[in-house]
């Protein structure tokens, strides 16, 4: 009976397409499976979402078959298929893009056009052409001596004119054929080693009476018959002190098997001290007596587990997890950045030693690779990493943690599906009948919302660990600092308490969420900003460089010696990244070390992890950076944080600023504390009076969330409404704005009064990377509705064929810049 499958492509096309199975590859036609299809003229890898044994799925006209099967099992498991089922439902992608998202990078194929000889005797025609076409004679006989060539090398080899011209008259006369071909894409191979094991017929001591060994060949026999578990051949070197060719002698003579296993390639990030025996507190007991059950049911269950900082919120995961082991099922947890995978992972590794697999994309394509065949084998139980591990193939999920749930870093903002990890992974702990866990110390409203619908469980973690105080905040008004003539980054009071916490041995930890020294270059007689070319962003000095650099686009240009405006010679450097706070505490404090994290420091393999171990093991006394310094991070010595502009993301228009302030302020302050001595933390800014500071100095989750979750609601934004983001981009402002304004009007004609329909309008940020930028915001109270407008204007756009416009669609954006 025909075969035909149904094939879902990694094309930005809402549609499955169907293809024929030849009878020779039918018993790899199964669910999740990939599949090596032609896709116009190309061969494309997909995913197979559907078999139909009838032929069913066929079109009156004639399928084209598939080409291959490249794997020997499946790669998704029903529940996997059906969750990226949904993620393109509801984030308004192609099922092929979704499924792409849940495969790591580098398990596809590429298209190559193959030459090869088509004639009998190639290299007797290569003869009879050697006189009138000597060039055409040379390319047959190389194509027949190599059997088939790539097209690319072949053009390579015979480089010059009239190679195309030679091949096209070899092919016309029959002599050569092209045809296309799916090449594995090799970012990485099974790494093996040789193991040996002593030969059963070798186990018995009297079985080597009456052979003549070696004394280092007796040494290797005797001690291998205590070791019934393979050896790599570098253990039994250094283990009894021979070299590898007396292991290969014996394996020569048969006493010694030998074959090749598969190694595992991961990073080592050591371990923590396993805490097991340290006794739960009472909160942590109460938490756990809640989530166990749960996990015990097997049944969909939500918790938000608020813990304040340094409460033990990680513990709690450890225990959960314990038990989900213990009941066979597997776990993921999440983390909201790579720099804190580290930390995490040596937590975990401390408690299930070899069972943890990490997966985040500054790993190595073979580290990435055997992670992800170890988990999806069923060798390894328990997945640690950033967003994208949500798709980690852990068998029988039984648990789902999402630590610092409320992170924005979580939702996918740059390219299709723009998911948010914290949704996915309640959606896949539902679809898997497992828990999920979201932890925070500042919850997202959101999140809060759920509790109050009765949509989550919610536990808490009132206090810290050994009832440890949490710190107490001093807000400066820098207002007041300038005033008396202090224009520097550093109050009288931040400047006082780092001299104390470095004279007392102690460790400080500062946050400047801006990178760079000088984040503006203005002429101070014009007024004119330097702005970055591509962008319409003001550049950032770097002074290490020397240089002007955009953060958007990544452009980097000399420093200017005029006005581009007036050509004065009047610019003058102002605002203050961490290069030039770092300046400043380097000339205040020149004995102290300092370590500067933020992205032009990290942007190396293994750059958090080495920067973080240094401050760790107490080689520097101060911990300066951006945003990565508050999240996570648990340092005993910390007794002192200092935030130098906590006002800096206030003023974004965007209505999520204040949440964001608040909680990157509360986090950061959770950095000190944490050991034997008290912590104390300094807030700088020029808005003393904002709720958000304020109420991040009193720690105070609870109010901050009553009095947003009022204001969103009058306003009818989330967690009360609900947004979707739709984005015009390309190079001619004028036909974008012109595309936009259609979209909006189409968008208003779905809407029937029952969406708003907001714009179109620039974006905040109007121009980057030579891209203008529109925005069209749809905003309501009902997802369906918000999905069939937002599915009628991409059906729209996709009808108008522009080639000089782009069009994205983000539901749920968690920014509006």
């Amino acid at each position: 009976m025909p075969l035909s499958v149904d094939v879902a492509l990694p094309l930005a096309v809402d549609a499955v397409f169907t293809y024929s199975v030849p009878d020779e590859l039918s018993d790899g036609a199964l669910v999740g499976m990939r599949a090596v299809v032609p896709f116009r003229r190309n061969l494309v890898t997909g995913m197979i979402v559907d078999v139909h044994e009838d032929g069913a799925g066929a079109a009156q006209h004639v399928l084209r078959p598939v080409a291959d099967f490249p794997d020997p099992s499946p790669s998704l498991d029903p529940t996997m298929l059906s969750l990226t089922r949904w993620i393109a439902d509801y984030y308004l992608s192609s099922w092929g893009e979704a499924i792409r998202a849940a495969i790591p990078h580098g398990l596809g194929t590429n298209s190559v056009w193959m030459v090869y000889p088509s004639c009998e005797n190639p290299h007797a025609v290569a003869d009879s052409l050697q006189q009138r076409f000597p060039k055409r004679a040379e390319i047959l006989r190389h194509v027949a001596e190599k059997g088939q060539v790539p097209l690319k090398t072949l053009a390579r080899v015979f480089s010059g004119t009239g190679f195309r011209s030679n091949l096209h008259a070899l092919q016309n006369e029959g002599c050569v054929g092209i045809r296309d071909e799916a090449e594995p894409i090799v970012l990485a191979r099974v790494r093996t080693e040789k193991v040996v094991q002593l030969a059963p017929a070798y186990r018995d001591p009297d079985a080597t009476g009456q052979m003549r060994f070696g004394a280092e060949q007796l040494r290797v026999i005797n001690g291998l018959r205590t070791i019934a578990a393979p050896l790599s051949v570098a253990s039994v070197r250094s283990r009894f002190g021979v070299s590898t060719a007396v292991v290969n002698r014996l394996v020569a003579r048969g006493v010694l098997n030998a074959e090749e296993h598969e190694v595992d390639r991961e990073p080592d990030y050591g371990r923590s001290e396993d805490d097991t025996g340290q006794p739960l507190t009472n909160d942590q007991r109460e938490a756990l007596a809640v989530i166990l059950p749960n996990l015990a049911s097997r049944k969909f269950s939500a918790v938000l587990l608020h813990g304040v900082t340094g409460s033990g919120k990680t513990r709690v995961y450890l225990d959960a997890i314990e038990h989900t082991l213990e009941a066979g099922r597997g776990a993921i947890v999440l983390v909201p950045e790579i720099s804190l995978t580290p930390q995490t992972v040596r937590r975990f590794r401390s408690r299930f030693r070899e069972n943890v697999a990490v997966l985040h994309s500054q790993l190595t394509a073979g580290e990435r690779l055997d992670a992800w065949r170890a988990l999806h084998e069923g060798r390894k139980n328990v997945a640690v990493g950033p967003r994208s591990a949500v798709f980690a193939p852990v068998r029988d999920v039984g648990l789902i943690v999402v630590d610092e749930e409320h992170e924005g870093s979580y939702k996918q903002e740059e390219s299709d599906p723009r998911y948010h990890a914290r949704d996915v992974a309640v959606m896949r702990a539902r679809m898997s009948d497992s828990v999920v866990l979201l932890g925070s110390a500042t919850p997202s409203l959101e999140s809060l919302q759920n509790v109050r619908r009765a949509k989550y469980t919610y536990v808490r973690l009132p206090g810290r660990v050994d009832d440890k105080p949490l710190p107490e905040v001093q807000i400066v008004d820098m207002r007041k600092e300038r005033a008396d003539g202090n224009w520097g980054g550093l109050s009288q009071s931040l400047r006082s308490a780092v001299a104390k916490t470095i004279e007392n041995g102690n460790q400080a930890v500062i946050l400047q969420n801006r990178r760079g020294f000088s984040t503006v270059l203005q002429c101070a007689r014009c007024g004119t900003i330097v702005e970055c070319q591509n962008c319409q962003v003001s550049m950032t000095y770097h002074r290490p460089e020397d240089a002007m650099k955009c953060h958007y686009c990544g452009d980097v240009r000399p420093v200017p010696k005029m006005c581009p405006e007036c050509n004065e010679t009047s610019l003058r450097f102002s605002g203050t990244g961490t290069q030039k706070v770092e300046d400043e505490i380097s000339k205040a404090f020149p004995n102290a070390t300092l370590l500067r994290m933020d992205q032009d420091t990290t942007h190396g393999r293994n750059a958090h992890h080495r920067l973080l171990e240094r401050f760790r093991k107490n080689e520097a006394s101060i911990l300066l950076g951006t945003q990565m310094v508050a999240k996570g991070l648990d340092f005993p010595n910390v007794t002192l944080v200092g935030v130098i502009s906590a006002d800096i993301g206030l003023g974004l228009p965007d209505f999520r600023a204040a949440e964001r302030t608040f909680q990157l302020l509360t986090q950061v302050a959770g950095r000190t504390g944490r050991g034997n001595e008290p912590g104390h933390v300094i807030v700088q800014t020029t808005m003393p009076e904002d709720p958000a500071i304020q109420a991040a100095s009193r720690h105070d989750v609870d109010g901050f969330a009553e009095d947003e979750l009022r204001k969103r609601e009058e306003l009818g934004y989330p967690p009360f409404g609900k947004l979707v983001l739709i984005q015009l981009r390309g190079s001619e402002n004028d036909i974008v704005l012109q595309t936009a304004r259609a979209l909006a009007a189409k968008a208003n004609d779905l809407a029937q009064g029952k969406v708003e329909v907001l714009g179109p309008s620039e974006a905040p940020i109007p121009r980057i990377n030579k891209q203008w930028r529109w925005h069209i915001l749809l905003k309501g109270t009902s997802s369906q509705s918000l999905h069939a407008i937002a599915k009628g204007v991409k059906e729209s756009f996709e009808c108008m064929h522009s080639r000089f416009v782009q069009l994205s669609i983000n539901v749920d954006p968690v920014s509006l810049i």
